[in-house]
């Protein structure tokens, strides 16, 4: 399962690094970018929900199939329509592009819960979430050197194809899953109440993750065009600094069950997490200098270092809201979290839409992300608190 989503990741992690820029050289300005991006999150937000109810007490491995067919064909689609400057296209394969990916999205953390012992639950956590980083060092890596050294063979467009293309392989490891999935086939019979569910303690473990997914949907999916429009920086140099950020990302996720088994939730989560958002302040500001030599430098140092210490927090913070909510709970906020996650994306995608129409500078916008950091950051620490005295109390 982990290799076939990562081989799908590949594709998310080549549109994050060159969709938004080829957008733009195709002439479409930021809040038509941000507008288009946004429409993925919500076909996402819609889904993630009823499919989070609808999972339960079923084999996962259909999905992943299904997830490993749409997803490679609606980017491959989703491209030809930029290409093609065809805003109806872009908007439906879009949405059927959000749709396709999360089926895969909402099944992965459930799937590892079901099939994982307890006592390896962080480190599976991690390793799903280390997907990602993965494959973003590979496509940072290939689109630096592809854009540089092969300019009149490759390009932006090339780049999103040859991704999609790859991505089909996902069905290769998907159909290998094999029969032994584990599935609780008394989950089948439960009917659809909300009043089985600890609807308290769903709606506190998720509510500083939802502060940050508005706050990171400002600034995360739209980071390549802060650095191209203040800084004139080019696909082919971003690629290599996202790959560098990427090793980072990767080592962190790794020894992340480290940090949480010898630091506990506190350094885990709260202290990085707050050195992610100095990092990010230092970033953001650097825009009021940008005309000095050094402030480039500066942004891409601290970008590179903020993106490991934000990510490292990430499987703390599920493996933190799952053991707050119980068992009986997990899938359904493994649905609710894609879902905020998401809609929480295309709320902010929207924002920055508004935003960039009225002229804001991007300083402002991420400023703006690094408050809502900082609060989200403060209901984690009244989280863990509520955690440990509950279990006290156990």
């Amino acid at each position: 399962m982990v290799a076939g989503q990562a081989t799908l990741q590949l594709i998310n992690a080549t549109f994050v690094i060159c969709l938004n820029l080829y957008m733009a050289k195709e002439g479409y300005n930021d809040p038509e970018i941000g507008a288009f991006a946004s429409l993925r999150f919500l076909a996402i937000m819609l889904l993630a929900f009823p499919l989070g109810f609808f999972i339960k007490g079923k084999a996962l491995k259909p999905l992943f199939i299904i997830s490993g067919i749409t997803v490679p064909l609606f980017a491959l689609l989703l491209t030809q329509a930029v290409g093609n400057h065809d805003n109806t296209q872009i908007n439906l394969y879009m949405l059927l592009w959000g749709v396709s990916f999360a089926l895969m999205r909402v099944s992965s953390l459930p799937f590892v819960l079901r099939n994982v012992q307890p006592e390896f639950q962080q480190e599976a956590i991690s390793l799903n979430y280390s997907t990602w980083s993965f494959t973003m060092f590979l496509a940072g890596i290939f689109g630096f050197v592809s854009l540089t050294y092969f300019p009149h063979v490759f390009s932006e467009a090339a780049l999103l194809k040859g991704s999609s293309i790859i991505g089909f392989v996902s069905l290769v490891f998907f159909i290998a899953i094999g029969k032994k999935e584990i599935v609780n086939k008394e989950e089948k019979k439960t009917t659809f109440n909300l009043k089985l569910y600890d609807w308290p303690s769903i709606l506190k473990a998720l509510a500083p993750n939802l502060i940050i997914a508005v706050g990171a949907g400002l600034t995360i999916q739209f980071i390549n065009l802060f650095f191209y429009n203040v800084y004139g920086m080019d696909t082919s140099t971003f690629s290599l600094i996202v790959s560098l950020t990427a090793i980072l990302i990767f080592g962190a996720a790794l020894i992340t069950p480290y940090i949480k088994k010898r630091f506990d939730y506190e350094i885990g989560i709260t202290f990085v997490q707050s050195l992610a958002i100095l990092c990010l302040i230092i970033l953001a500001t650097t825009q009021f200098y940008s005309h000095l030599g050094i402030a480039l430098i500066i942004a891409v140092v601290f970008f590179i270092i903020r993106q490991p210490l934000m990510n490292m927090a990430g499987p703390i913070t599920t493996d933190l809201a799952m053991n707050y909510v119980g068992k009986k709970n997990h899938e359904i906020i493994a649905a609710l979290s894609v879902s905020m996650w998401s809609g929480s994306w295309f709320i902010s995608g929207q924002i920055f839409k508004w935003l960039r129409s009225m002229d804001l500078d991007y300083v402002y916008i991420f400023l703006i992300t690094a408050v809502l950091y900082i609060v989200a950051v403060f209901m984690y620490y009244l989280l863990i608190k509520s955690y440990k005295k509950r279990m006290l109390n156990a």
